[in-house]
């Protein structure tokens, strides 16, 4: 079993913005777990990620999510997803749903 987080905060220069800058702060926990290692790697994830653009304003920008889905490494160099996402908007508001299945190919070289 493998556990990944990762924690992101940057200040802008935003002259428009409030105060003349921005806070933006993110976070994503996640565990994968293989059911096989040998020679290939394949096995599920799930996710849980929260984003603030912008720290001083709570509007549709702010949202968190959560991920599950399938991870298989045929070589080192190559990596395939398939991923469903169930986002959640921390502001009320009319905003669309964001639900949404991906499918990532990746190309290391």
């Amino acid at each position: 079993m493998e556990l990944t987080a990762e924690w992101v905060t940057s200040t802008v220069d935003e002259p428009s913005a409030p105060g003349g800058s921005l806070d933006r702060h993110g976070w994503y926990m996640q565990a994968f777990f293989a059911l096989f290692t040998e020679p290939q790697e394949f096995g599920f994830f799930g996710r849980f990620d929260r984003l603030d653009p912008n720290n001083s304003i709570r509007d549709a920008d702010d949202r968190s999510a959560t991920s599950v889905g399938l991870r298989w490494v045929p070589s080192p160099r190559v990596t395939f997803k398939l991923e469903y996402q169930k986002v959640n908007f921390l502001a009320t508001g009319p905003w669309p749903e964001e639900d949404s299945i991906a499918f990532q190919a990746v190309l290391d070289f």
